[in-house]
């Protein structure tokens, strides 16, 4: 990763210059307490100052930007009845027999042949998005060992820290137990929805660059608060909808203290989750907006209620609108059976329909397994706290916040934060995300004095594709107020950096072969993400019968090397790769000598675009 710390250090060098330039600014606070608020931006924006025009060898090596057509969004099937990548789903669906009993690691049938019970496909469609190595879908043999990466804490953190009025009532601070961060690729400007005060309400920032933040003045008391706890007090999600009419471009799912079931007093007999143990339910509520901004409610209360922290997400593939439900159930782990946090999965056509789930809709999805471990630290069974989704070029990435205790009456007993951290999973199929590794993804540091001590949440907005890296938000509490120790006290947002791609990588010396493939939509040129010395990668195509196809050999092949998240594969007779679309073909991949392999695709352009999904943004650099 030694370009990627190369790269860390140019932002923190720029961003010294930013600083320097903004302190010497005249810019006048709206007031003594709050001193960053500023007038609503408009969509051309406002910077809080220029960098100098500075160039590095490195930067005039640097490739053109990516041509991202229409924002991302996935339009793509790879025949009748398959999803994008050939996968058939059963005609249950979603499946109804993840069994709660058992404390087995769920087996995710989309890595299993039909022969052994599960539905992946014989051809592997690889139109859309760069092809990661998060499991062995795309793997037929290799010698290359997997390893898994976790994302690295950006060493100017936090990023943004309690200052308001708003923000500094109570202990709670900001952070992104609610919201969403995104970057507006109309608009061109980050924009973060977050927590104020943990539940209390919902803030709005914009920014440039992805680290510095200016809180936009929205409403006519002067602050920058869209919701206050007469309609937040909990938990909500917010998405960028490029598809939707421009009025209601910016959509909110809202799951509100306030609506609990007993409030309510509509003469609904709403459904709860089969089998949920909560004694607190509540309803949800969904919101649109043409600017972020104003926000108008739609569709009335959702037909359900289940817990807190139930959050909804968007799975750009399939075009599934998801209610994420929490609730308590009773669960089956190291021989006991224990009550505790699970979460129940209803998909749905549209935004509306997360109003509209049913007992019957709403199927048991994720809890904790054996492979999750007990914490030594609080003795306590893990549990399921919060789940959050996004597609990112071919997989859905999934934010798995597993709890690790105590419960909340201890930690306000001993002043220390509860631990959660975030556990990266992967889905092919929107429903079952493994989590091949449990390593923690965005880690709780447990540290006395520093700002991330626990209860780590990630934000639903989750991954924004910076150039050739992923930023992916977070929040933590320190577990202080001042100087007096405050379990949940003081909570601020975070940034987190990995490679592009970089979950997961194939390393060593030797070949990787992949299952049979196909592609369309005249994609014709090879590309990989790479770590490895020069002339030292080649790959060649073989044919549906496993021969080499004549001119594409490894022999033929035109080796690279380098550390480049886009570099192209080239024959020696410079034809192109459109001869491969509409057929079945394999890959070999050969590494001669020690290296990383990320990812592959194939790309109509010499350019590298792979039409995969880009998380909840692409900033080029």
């Amino acid at each position: 990763m030694k370009a990627h710390k190369r790269r860390l250090c140019r932002i923190t060098a720029a961003l010294l210059v930013i600083l320097t330039l903004f302190s010497a600014s005249c810019r006048n606070p709206p007031g003594p307490t709050d001193p960053d608020i500023t007038g609503a931006a408009d969509s051309s924006g406002s910077t809080s100052g220029e960098a100098e025009n500075t160039t590095t060898p490195e930067d005039e090596e640097k490739k053109p930007p990516m041509n991202i057509e229409n924002y991302g969004i996935i339009d793509y099937q790879a025949g009748e009845g398959l999803l994008y990548n050939g996968i058939r789903l059963p005609e249950d669906w979603p499946p109804k027999d993840v069994d709660p009993m058992t404390d087995e690691v769920v087996t995710v049938p989309y890595l299993l042949s039909a022969e052994e019970g599960g539905y992946r496909p014989e051809v592997i469609d690889i139109t859309v998005g760069r092809q990661l190595f998060v499991d062995n879908f795309l793997i037929a043999s290799t010698d290359l060992n997997t390893v898994y990466h976790t994302a690295e804490k950006y060493e100017g953190n936090p990023i943004l820290s309690p200052a308001t009025t708003d923000e500094l009532r109570g202990d709670w601070g900001v952070g992104l137990s609610a919201g969403g961060v995104w970057y507006d690729m109309q608009d061109q400007k980050y924009k973060m929805w977050y927590d104020i005060a943990f539940n209390w309400g919902l803030g709005y920032a914009e920014s440039d660059d992805g680290i510095h933040w200016t809180r936009v003045n929205c409403t006519v008391d002067g602050n920058n608060v869209l919701f206050d706890n007469v309609l937040k007090n909990g938990t909500c999600s917010v998405f960028i909808d490029y598809e939707a009419d421009p009025s209601e471009k910016y959509k909110l799912f809202m799951q509100s203290f306030n609506n609990h079931e007993d409030s309510l007093n509509d003469g609904v007999d709403r459904w709860v989750p089969a089998n949920s143990k909560d004694e607190n339910n509540y309803a949800h509520t969904l919101y649109t907006s043409a600017d972020g901004i104003h926000w108008t409610q739609v569709g009335g209360y959702s037909d359900g209620v289940c817990g807190d922290a139930t959050t909804a997400f968007y799975n750009a593939f399939t075009h599934k609108w998801v209610n994420s439900l929490r609730t308590y159930a009773d669960t089956y782990y190291q021989g006991q059976v224990r009550t505790g946090r699970v979460r129940y999965y209803a998909e749905h056509d549209s935004f509306l329909g997360l109003l509209k789930w049913t007992v019957e809709q709403a199927v048991f999805w994720l809890k904790c397994d054996s492979a999750d471990p007990v914490d030594p630290a609080s003795g306590v069974a893990p549990q399921m706290y919060n789940f959050n989704a996004i597609a990112y070029e071919s997989i859905m990435f999934g934010a798995w916040q597993i709890w690790r205790g105590p419960e909340n009456n201890i930690v306000v007993e001993s002043g220390n934060p509860k631990i959660t951290e975030i556990i990266a999973s992967y889905s092919r199929d929107g429903f079952y995300f493994d989590r091949p590794d449990r390593t923690p993804f965005i880690s709780a540091s447990r540290t006395d004095g520093t700002w991330d001590k626990g209860y780590v949440f990630c934000s639903p907005g989750a991954l924004i594709v910076h150039d050739d890296e992923i930023y992916i938000y977070y929040s933590a509490f320190s577990g202080y107020k001042g100087n007096e120790k405050c379990g949940h006290g003081n909570q601020q947002i975070g940034l987190a950096v990995i490679r592009r791609d970089g979950f997961a990588s194939m390393e060593g010396k030797g070949e990787l072969l992949t299952r049979a493939l196909t592609v369309n939509n005249d994609k014709k040129y090879l590309f990989v993400n790479i770590d490895a010395p020069e002339g030292s990668f080649r790959a060649e195509i073989l044919d549906a019968d496993g021969n080499v196809v004549e001119g594409f050999s490894m022999a033929d092949c035109v080796a690279v090397g380098g550390d480049d998240t886009r570099k192209m594969i080239t024959w020696k007779n410079g034809r192109d790769l459109s001869f491969l679309n509409g057929t079945e073909f394999r890959i070999r991949f050969s590494m001669e000598e020690e290296g990383k392999f990320y990812a592959f695709w194939l790309s109509n352009s010499e350019n590298g675009e792979s039409g995969g999904a880009v998380g909840a943004g692409y900033v080029s650099q």
